[in-house]
């Protein structure tokens, strides 16, 4: 029997299993379920696929300012794709009498994600604070994950202040800046400064090309002119070869401003991590990556792998992920993960992008997620587990993978893990 996706179940409270289950409605299926700012879901039919939006009438912008099917006192529903007949019409009437009969819960809890106002407290989460300071960016990559969904899009200098100050009053120990592309705005050193004056261990998440210019790192400065920098900044890197920059990240000719920022920030003292992503792209390249970290950089980087996420603008080029029974056996990730070990250099899965420990059972103590008496924080709700999850010995510890990737390559890859075969 093929194995069973378990239905979110905040998202199956909310809408019903007539709507959102295997069996819905007027002879469709509900195949995937993505909470953002615009909740997203798919339904199939006779081999055809349509997707019913749901997005907050405050979150209206752009060329489909109007674009949508009807609305509620609170949201616009719209749809993208061929409807299969007439009854798919009849089916967004029915998702939209839902939503009125749940209309505050689902502005509550189904977009609590939005960016905070200016009354409200930032998402601080385990004393972690993250700010997108811009939705700009100057790479174009097409696995790009940064949606409308984000938390703490905070832009405006005064209310980045604001927010910084209130973090450090609710018991954050860590900020993180991050876009968009952080370095893009002119008042990141201003900022650095003020949250390391509020004692506040900073990071910083940046693709690398404006930092590996000569002398950026000089504008961080307090007011008497004396240097204040980040403690930690990690680069995204997805490939070692100039000639494959331009088709990853969108923009080419930027490998060297890539490495120099790395060498500047490990000259300077920080913390540098590393972020590759694996697709489809780069996927030939991954085992010998950390051969190439240690050749260029030394040993004193932390080199995370991720899987590209259905998200953001990802979910416009699904075919660039890969299938985790290409990427994770040997010779990619499993190896890659050999070679950073063997070479000295601390390599892990992240949590969040990466893909479950189950995928590589003898590799868990290299996995973000491997905190051994740590329950995973709550599965979001564009994520999936399988029945045999609850066989797992690292259920506990697993948010699940994207339900979005499970419709694309399914579950293989994917199983139990028992409890005599982790290494205590």
């Amino acid at each position: 029997m093929a194995n069973r996706i378990k239905i979110d179940p905040e998202i199956e409270a909310l809408m019903g299993p007539r709507l959102v289950g295997p069996d819905a409605d007027f002879g469709f299926s509900c195949s995937t379920v993505a909470r953002g700012s615009e909740i997203e879901i798919t339904y199939d039919k006779a081999g055809l696929s349509f997707v019913i939006w749901i997005r907050p009438r405050t979150d209206r912008s752009g060329s489909d300012a109007s674009d949508f099917y009807l609305q509620t006192r609170m949201f616009d529903i719209g749809y993208r794709g061929d409807p299969p007949d007439s009854s798919a019409f009849d089916l967004m009437d029915a998702v939209a009498a839902r939503v009125r009969e749940n209309e505050s819960v689902w502005d509550g809890r189904l977009h609590g994600a939005r960016a905070k106002g200016a009354d409200s407290d930032p998402l601080v989460s385990g004393g972690r604070l993250e700010i997108r300071v811009t939705r700009k960016c100057n790479e174009k990559c097409p696995f790009c994950n940064t949606d409308q969904s984000a938390v703490n899009v905070i832009t405006e200098p005064d209310e980045i202040d604001r927010t910084l100050k209130r973090a450090a009053e609710l018991g954050a120990w860590k900020v993180v800046f991050t876009g968009g592309e952080p370095t893009l705005a002119d008042g990141l050193p201003s900022w650095v400064a003020m949250a390391k004056g509020l004692g506040l261990r900073v990071w910083l998440q940046t693709n690398g090309v404006i930092p590996g210019e000569r002398g950026y790192w000089d504008r961080f400065q307090d007011a008497e002119g004396r240097p204040v920098l980040p403690d930690a900044v990690l680069v995204s890197f997805h490939t070692r070869f100039a000639d494959r920059v331009g088709r990853i990240t969108g923009v080419a000719g930027t490998l060297e401003n890539k490495i120099r920022s790395v060498r500047s920030a490990l000259e300077l003292g920080l913390e540098v991590g590393i972020s590759y992503v694996v697709t489809t792209m780069n996927l030939d390249e991954t085992d010998a990556f950390p051969a190439f970290v240690a050749d260029t950089f030394g040993a004193g980087v932390e080199l995370c792998f991720s899987l590209m996420a259905p998200a953001g603008k990802a979910l416009d080029n699904l075919d660039l992920i890969p299938a985790v029974s290409d990427v994770a056996p040997h010779p990619h990730i499993a190896r890659a993960l050999d070679e950073s070990r063997r070479m000295g250099i601390t390599a892990l899965v992240l949590e969040v992008c990466g893909f479950p420990m189950c995928v590589l059972p003898d590799h868990i103590k290299q996995f973000d997620a491997w905190r051994p008496g740590r329950d995973a924080v709550k599965m979001p709700p564009d994520r999936v587990k399988w029945d045999f999850c609850e066989r797992c010995a690292l259920d506990s510890q697993c948010i699940g993978m994207w339900r979005e990737y499970v419709r694309i390559h399914g579950s293989e890859g994917f199983g139990p893990v028992p409890s005599d075969r982790i290494d205590s």
